[in-house]
């Protein structure tokens, strides 16, 4: 299982979709949270069979300011 906490800062309120991607681009998991504009915190928790790698998360939001981010499961 893989949980972590993560920081984004959006400049007005709206969705942000929260990716879990292998390196082949391929989305292991995606949720979207409403977000409050300025800073914000987002716990994630990604339960089941996440096999050990490399993995990368993206934070995106409808202004499209992205964030990614190295996951690396051991």
């Amino acid at each position: 299982d893989i949980s972590f906490s993560v920081a984004n800062e959006v400049p007005t309120a709206g969705p942000v979709r929260i990716q879990l991607m292998d390196l082949n681009g391929t989305t292991i998991t995606s949720e979207i949270i409403e977000a409050a504009s300025g800073r914000n915190q987002y716990q994630f928790e990604q339960g089941g069979q996440l096999k050990s790698g490399i993995y990368l998360l993206m934070l995106t939001s409808d202004q499209h300011t992205s964030k990614t981010m190295r996951v690396v499961k051991r």
